[in-house]
């Protein structure tokens, strides 16, 4: 009986796939055409593997040309190319056929490997032959997000999962092996996720636009998981008690909430402003700290730090977070005077190391009558002018923005502002899409006493913090940590 001979080459058919005479050193060849169908759960498949043998010994092509030993050859299939014209031999016997795939999601990158499905014929009685995988491997299709934003931005360097049986190790034992990044039987996957290109670097992002990862693994059906979480500035861990259903040739979506990992990572708070927001002790002492001693002649009553307005935000509102530094400064303006070195711009690089800024401003801008002029939105850095509010606004954002990449910022519109000062800091923060708490409704309310009880001047005091601190906490619930 004779043995059957697979000899496949990546060509539109030639005068060589024409049928010859029978040979002891070259076989009869004729042609016949591949027809990729998609696996099951598979959106196209991008690239197949086709290895033929004899009898498990790779085929030899003896010709004068070439001696070849090679078992496999790629072939790169589009959505919209879905067949190849092969040659056989006319002896051929067995060829095998595994595919794989690495845009089963919409991640740009899941992994090098992707989903693998694989096939096997021996009857080429036609003259086409439609292939159809069978689907050996699952996948994990991950959303990363945060819905209070606080990690929107970060860099995922890197993605474990975790599980009580094994998820890694051989494809098949008659096809193939996978190339997972762990041993035979783990129960560990571990996806490294960084990038050369910046550009390209996978990111956590919002609930409307996530960041998106596939991970590859074996048909499992873990009662728990784990998933650890590396970025450029926190470990996230997260456990999935109900376990995972990964089947072959399936994709499970799993959202991952940044906000609600298994522990908080603690955050930290900056605070910026004029002395509204200062506290002698927390702010440098010749920043002319305007609480509590200066508080005195006004109603007393803002004489712990806890009665601060920031304060509350940062550890009574807030989950988990801490002060990273107070940099405010009495009297000061957002606008650089030329009888003052202590302006907003001037202090910038002061912050230590911040996920959080709250800026508030503009109170003495109002009070000095601060020249507004534009909204220069597409002069750089350096060309924006420091002597006007609006500028000199727009540079302070993009200043922070440039010395603390990845830190939130949040805008407080405080209640002495007169309109224009008001509008224009909500245009800004509109602009550059910060949320902000407003205390002047828009610009037409101002020096609203009732809500904002006053120790002296702009200063509020005890009962006016506390307004202060439940009305950013409510405005902005989303983008506290």
């Amino acid at each position: 009986m004779r043995t059957r001979l697979v000899f496949l080459i990546l060509s539109v058919l030639a005068g060589a796939c024409n049928k010859t005479g029978t040979s002891a050193a070259t076989p009869d060849a004729y042609s016949v055409r591949l027809q990729f169908a998609d696996a099951p759960g598979y959106r196209y498949t991008e690239l197949t593997d086709v290895s033929y043998s004899v009898d498990g010994t790779p085929f030899r092509k003896a010709s004068a040309a070439a001696v070849s030993g090679l078992a496999s050859f790629p072939v790169n299939l589009t959505p919209s190319v879905r067949t190849v014209d092969v040659c056989l031999g006319s002896t051929s016997n067995d060829l095998s056929v595994s595919s794989r795939q690495t845009h089963y999601a919409t991640a740009d990158e899941d992994l090098a490997l992707g989903m693998r499905a694989f096939c096997r014929v021996s009857d080429f009685s036609a003259n086409e032959i439609r292939l159809n995988p069978t689907p050996v491997t699952a996948a994990l299709h991950l959303m990363l997000y945060d819905s209070h934003n606080m990690a929107v931005g970060e860099k995922v360097r890197s993605v474990t999962l975790t599980a009580e049986i094994p998820l890694a190790g051989k494809v098949s034992a008659d096809y193939a092996a996978g190339s997972f990044s762990t041993a035979a039987g783990a129960s560990e996957i571990i996806v490294d996720c960084e990038r050369s290109d910046a550009a390209r670097q996978l990111a956590i992002g919002t609930m409307i636009q996530p960041g998106e990862l596939g991970i590859v693994t074996l048909p499992a059906h873990p009662a728990s998981v784990k998933l650890t979480v590396v970025t450029d500035r926190f470990t996230y861990g997260f456990t999935l008690p109900g376990g995972l259903d990964l089947a072959a040739g399936k994709t499970v979506v799993t959202g991952l909430d940044f906000s609600q990992p298994d522990v908080l990572p603690q955050r930290r708070i900056a605070v910026f402003g004029d002395s509204i927001s200062t506290f002698d002790g927390y702010s440098p002492s010749n920043y002319g700290p305007y609480y509590p001693a200066n508080d005195r002649n006004g109603t007393g009553t803002v004489q712990s730090v806890d009665k601060t307005y920031w304060h509350q935000v940062i550890y009574k509102y807030s989950r988990n977070s801490i002060l990273d530094s107070n940099r405010s400064w009495g009297g000061t303006t957002v606008v650089t005077r030329p009888d003052r070195t202590n302006g907003f711009l001037q202090r910038v690089t002061e912050l230590q190391d911040p996920d959080l800024i709250i800026i508030h401003g503009g109170t003495n801008d109002h009070n000095y009558k601060s020249e507004l002029g534009t909204y220069d939105w597409d002069l750089t850095i350096d060309q924006l002018d420091e002597t006007k509010f609006r500028s000199a606004y727009i540079k302070l954002i993009r200043r922070f923005n440039q010395l603390y990449p990845g830190a939130r910022l949040l805008i407080v519109v405080g209640d002495f502002l007169s309109a224009p000062y008001a509008l224009s800091v909500i245009e800004i923060a509109t602009h550059f899409g910060i949320p902000y708490a407003d205390f002047t409704s828009g610009g037409t309310v101002q020096n609203d006493k009732v809500n904002i009880p006053k120790s002296t001047g702009s200063h509020p005091d005890a009962t006016g913090h506390a307004y202060m601190a439940r009305v950013i906490a409510e405005t902005l619930a989303d983008y506290l940590p």
